[in-house]
């Protein structure tokens, strides 16, 4: 589930970080629900990893062809 090609040789980075906000932003919806006093934004949070994960993409991509030789 990780890993981009068909012999599950290589992380995928943004499929590593994906899960990781999936569940990060579901535990801290949780964490919101349990302690009432808490507002938690999920949209906002949503927003914000996924920028993070397309600017990280974007300087792989990037950098990919640097690294190649």
């Amino acid at each position: 589930m990780l890993t981009a090609d068909s012999e599950s040789s290589v992380y995928d980075p943004v499929r590593a970080a994906f899960i990781i906000a999936f569940l990060t932003g579901i535990g801290l919806q949780i964490y919101s629900v349990v302690q009432q006093d808490v507002a938690f934004d999920i949209q906002a949070f949503g927003t914000g990893f996924g920028l993070m994960i397309a600017g990280a993409g974007g300087a792989m991509a990037l950098r990919k062809d640097r690294e190649d030789g």
